[in-house]
């Protein structure tokens, strides 16, 4: 059984599996697209016309790395969109658009309009505004809209120059968004909006809504909410729209393209194989996107990972914590692992921070720069002389014993000779051998060397 392309991208939006029977000297195969990441890039590329697939552009690129970073899933989307209208022929019963050009003014009332499933022509003068009520219509559903000269082209209410009645640019501005009359308004965030009701034989209803906002700098943001049973390829909807106007380009020629094309997309599936055409061509090293990361300055960003990744295993090496897997960029979920590792890092930290504190004299403020400091030299001794192993006993035994000396009478007869010999100014001016550091340093050393008595 065949398949239609809006089954097909449903599919994959949905995260479903999309797979194929063996046909002739073709494989039987399947595709899945598991991540959010991975639907938001194939949505953004179905959206995109093949020349711009094959001719990227810098808004193309950074239009890539948009729909990468951002958070939405499309399988989500369509998850919550509610139960699919029954199929049937949707007639169109209400048009409501706003900034719509052609079709509202800049800061007017909403463009309000019920045909109610009845069949309609429009007539009116050039200029009346017939070809944007329809391109209203097919931009909503399709987001592509009529140019007599081009046919349909995409349009994303980019913004471009407005000049002056002498030619001096004086802003920016979408050409699909209604122009607004004051200089100082081109300035201001552009929005535009078209909501379309469908019904059925049997009263039910459909919508297709589509909105765009173009801020005065960055890439415009588009919403768009279309029933699955609105979807159909954007040529047949033109050539139904203007009948008879398109008549003439009926017709299974390359020059007939609404119709050529339009029968291409339904039978071959041919978009999503531009879209597996572009995939290749942005992964290929001689290709502009990579290219485009190269001049952006990825090496150097690269090199910043990598030296931050050596100085943290170097930091984490005497800790125990394994930095070496997280080595590599692009793996997935990189970004996760490296938060998890920090927060795992300082919670340790924070445990052995109050397991020191526990240890510290009375009085001792850690909130003081300096007094972190004298117990982050104590701790360098200490581990320093933990460092020489078995040697190190006999003086973690006279600092044990130093402890208790002050209630012992040999040590208190040492304070004595020490006082004598402070008197003498042999030891220099110290006040009591129990609050100098150096004179217990003395005393330890004596102790590891067995010649404790001879002090």
């Amino acid at each position: 059984m065949g398949i239609s392309l809006v089954e097909a991208t449903t599919a994959l939006l949905k995260g479903a599996s999309l797979s194929w029977p063996k046909f002739e000297d073709h494989k039987a195969g399947s595709i899945r697209l598991d991540s959010p990441g991975q639907r938001r890039l194939c949505r953004f590329l179905l959206k995109q016309p093949a020349a711009r697939l094959t001719a990227p552009d810098e808004s193309f690129f950074n239009g890539l790395i948009e729909t990468w970073n951002d958070s939405a899933d499309p399988a989500s989307e369509i998850a919550s969109g509610g139960a699919t209208p029954a199929s049937g022929v949707w007639r169109l019963a209400r048009l409501e658009a706003s900034g719509f050009g052609g079709l509202t003014i800049f800061g007017g009332p909403v463009f309000n309009i019920w045909i109610g499933g009845e069949n309609w022509c429009l007539e009116g003068q050039n200029g009346s505004g017939k070809t944007s009520f329809t391109n209203a219509i097919l931009w909503a559903l399709t987001g592509q809209r009529l140019r007599e000269q081009e046919g349909l082209v995409l349009d994303e209410g980019a913004r471009t120059p407005v000049y002056s009645d002498t030619g001096v640019p004086i802003g920016t501005w979408p050409s699909l968004i209604s122009y607004p009359e004051k200089v100082s308004d081109l300035k201001g965030e552009a929005k535009v909006w078209v909501r379309l009701t469908f019904k059925n034989a049997a009263h039910e209803t459909a919508v297709a809504y589509r909105e765009t906002t173009s801020p005065l700098e960055g890439n415009p943001q588009t919403i768009a909410q279309v029933d699955s049973c609105l979807l159909a390829v954007p040529q047949l909807i033109e050539t139904g729209l203007l009948m008879p106007a398109r008549i003439s380009r009926i017709g299974f020629g390359k020059k007939s393209e609404s119709l050529y094309e339009a029968v291409k997309l339904l039978t071959g599936l041919d978009q999503l194989a531009d879209v597996a055409e572009a995939a290749r061509l942005v992964a290929h090293g001689a290709q502009p996107f990579l290219k485009y990361a190269k001049q952006n300055g990825i090496e150097q960003e690269v090199k910043r990972f990598n030296d931050s990744i050596a100085k943290a295993e170097e930091q984490a090496a005497s800790t125990g914590v394994d930095v070496s897997k997280l080595r590599t960029l692009g793996q997935n979920d990189l970004g996760i692992a490296l938060a998890k590792l920090a927060k795992d890092a300082s919670t340790k930290a924070g445990e052995h921070l109050a397991t020191l504190k526990a240890e510290i004299a009375e009085g001792l403020d850690t909130a003081k720069s300096e007094v972190r400091n004298v117990i982050k030299q104590a701790v360098a001794n200490a581990r320093a002389i933990l460092n020489q192993g078995e040697k190190t006993i006999p003086v973690f035994e006279a600092w044990m014993a130093l402890t208790g000396a002050e209630a012992d009478a040999n040590f208190k007869a040492l304070c004595g000779i020490c006082r004598l010999r402070q008197r003498s100014n042999i030891w220099g001016f110290y006040p009591t051998l129990r609050f100098e550091p150096k004179l217990l340093r003395v005393y330890a050393s004596y102790a590891s060397s067995g010649r404790a008595g001879q002090a």
